[in-house]
Parts: structure tokens; C-alpha cells; sequence
């Protein structure tokens, strides 16, 4: 889902609102959902543990 924030929504661009109460307009087809938040992504990276990892863990330890 596409977000901005509503300062940068374009001044000819025509406001729609939806049936749950969102706000949107299109750009290029597709719906952009104006918010007044700066938008936040909610994925996180997560390192997967591997062999090579827990074998520099070990040798640190052994120090």
C-alpha cells in the first residue's frame, strides 16, 4: 500500500475519499493513501544464526 504524507500530495490532484474514511488520490492508476504521519516501514532484518556465524562466536569466547 502506497502512503505519503499530505504536504507532498500535488495541488491538481483530485482527492478521493473511501468507504472506511481514507483519503486517497491516483497517480498513475493506482491509489496513493494520504496520511498525516511520516510513513514507517514495518518490516525488520533479521540475521539468520549460520554455521560461520556461531563458529566466530566460539573462537571469541575461547579467548
Amino acid at each position: 500500500m502506497t502512503q505519503t504524507h499530505f504536504s507532498l500530495v500535488p495541488d491538481d490532484a483530485e482527492i478521493h475519499k473511501g468507504e472506511r474514511g481514507g483519503l486517497f488520490f491516483f497517480r498513475n492508476g493506482k491509489k496513493v493513501y494520504i496520511t498525516d504521519q511520516k510513513y514507517k516501514p514495518t518490516r525488520t532484518h533479521r540475521v539468520r544464526r549460520g554455521a560461520f556465524q556461531r563458529f566466530i562466536e566460539n573462537q571469541a569466547a575461547a579467548v
